[in-house]
């Protein structure tokens, strides 16, 4: 008959046992912590991905990324300057008294009986300014680096709508007058036109989300 032999109190197969446990617990705690620290690891590049996201959005869109339509920069910036030298013209014209108004005086087409007339003041201020002041924000707003900012395309579009209405206003002007102001004409073919571009344009272009 085999004897089980004590040492301390404690037979060996207790202390057998025990040493096992021990073992297994051991072999247990660095699974946990290659656990631990493959979660840190999986989260680090997320959170650099995150901050990733976070500077591109913030950094400035090339203009070609934004899908726009090609014609509508240089359409867009074009008629704002041709509006900008038409209007510079007028302006010329209204401070000099119509010196040099390169304009037929007919009973049909007479720029002289428009511009001198009491319709090219709104409330005591030339009409002539404003619509000066209206082209330079355009030519502004229709360079290429401004386009590369789709929260500047409302503004765009809402100043040439401003720009229609003052258009519509003038057109009535010149109905009462029995008059056409071939100068005029220009800058009011040039405002429809960039409108319906920029609204066009902004229906054609994708949204970004």
């Amino acid at each position: 008959m085999t004897r089980t032999t004590r040492k301390g109190g404690q037979p060996v197969g207790d202390r057998h046992a025990a040493r096992a446990a021990r073992a297994a617990s051991a072999r247990t705690s660095p699974g946990r912590g290659t656990s631990t620290g493959a979660t840190s690891t999986a989260a680090t590049p997320v959170r650099a991905a995150s901050a990733s996201g976070a500077a591109s959005s913030s950094a400035p869109v090339r203009v070609r990324d934004r899908g726009l339509p090609r014609w509508l920069v240089p359409l867009s910036l074009a008629l704002a300057v041709i509006g900008l030298l038409a209007s510079l013209y007028l302006t010329y014209e209204h401070l000099t008294a119509g010196a040099t108004l390169a304009c037929p005086e007919g009973q049909v087409v007479n720029c002289a009986k428009v511009t001198g007339s009491t319709y090219s003041s709104l409330l005591g201020i030339p009409v002539v300014y404003p619509g000066l002041a209206f082209f330079v924000a355009l030519v502004a707003l229709c360079l290429p680096a401004p386009w590369r900012r789709a929260a500047l395309d409302l503004p765009r579009v809402a100043l040439a709508a401003a720009g229609v209405a003052m258009v519509a206003y003038l057109v009535w002007a010149e109905v009462q007058l029995g008059a056409i102001c071939l100068w005029c004409t220009v800058v009011h073919v040039v405002t429809l036109a960039l409108f319906f571009a920029l609204v066009f344009g902004k229906a054609l272009t994708p949204s970004r989300r």
